[in-house]
């Protein structure tokens, strides 16, 4: 299938020219929390049918966005992941996720995954807080667990429970985790609130809020 190009000498043009049809943004979404299998995305993206995601995960490799990748024993299964190009991406992708999240209304029935929400709430961030801290962080999201990784001024999430036991482990739902990502709450505002719990040490807590900019 012939890609079609807005043939504009602009950056936002060829952005949309190689990351603007239906669905390419949220695979780099889904492949940002970590590599995933080609069932994974599938079963993650209801509604894109698998030879659409073929064709997109196609066209991803091609530009240099998304390669594969054999992950080692005991998993021993090739998944697809994000390049250094897809990272840069990702994080050119939070201003949108935030600017979209003040916008999304009632949730309604539409469907949630707690991953979902891990752009907004990464664009709390502070990374020049986050020097020297070596934190994990552990949310249960309505009925889903995701974890963040605080090491020495990069983070990173992944799907599931922490590997070790977490610093700080909150429970919460997801609209006031939402809340929390695009800033309408800080999450020292919450402490002690019916919709957040949180678990942990007092000096972890303290970590947790300056490094998610509360």
């Amino acid at each position: 299938m012939t890609r079609r190009s807005y043939d504009q000498f602009c950056g936002l043009a060829r952005a949309l020219d190689l990351v603007g049809e239906r669905w390419t943004l949220l695979l780099v979404r889904d492949l940002s929390v970590g590599p995933q299998r080609y069932s994974d995305l599938l079963a993650g993206l209801p509604g894109i049918g698998s030879g659409l995601l073929a064709e997109r995960l196609k066209q991803l490799e091609a530009d240099g966005i998304v390669r594969k990748a054999h992950l080692p024993p005991p998993a021993a299964v090739s998944v697809y992941e994000l390049t250094e190009e897809g990272h840069e991406l990702a994080l050119a992708m939070l201003p949108l996720a935030v600017w979209g999240a003040r916008r999304i209304g009632d949730r309604d029935g539409r469907l949630f995954r707690a991953d979902w929400l891990m752009l907004t709430l990464r664009s709390r961030f502070r990374p020049d807080r986050a020097e020297g801290v070596r934190d994990t962080y552990e949310l249960h999201v309505d009925g889903e667990v995701v974890h963040v990784r605080v090491h020495d001024g990069r983070i990173e999430g992944q799907r599931g429970p922490a590997p070790a036991p977490a610093d700080v482990t909150i429970r919460t739902d997801p609209e006031t985790l939402l809340a929390l990502g695009v800033g309408t709450l800080a999450l020292d505002e919450v402490l002690g609130d019916r919709r957040l719990s949180v678990e942990g040490s007092d000096e972890a807590l303290a970590r947790c809020l300056a490094v998610l900019g509360s």
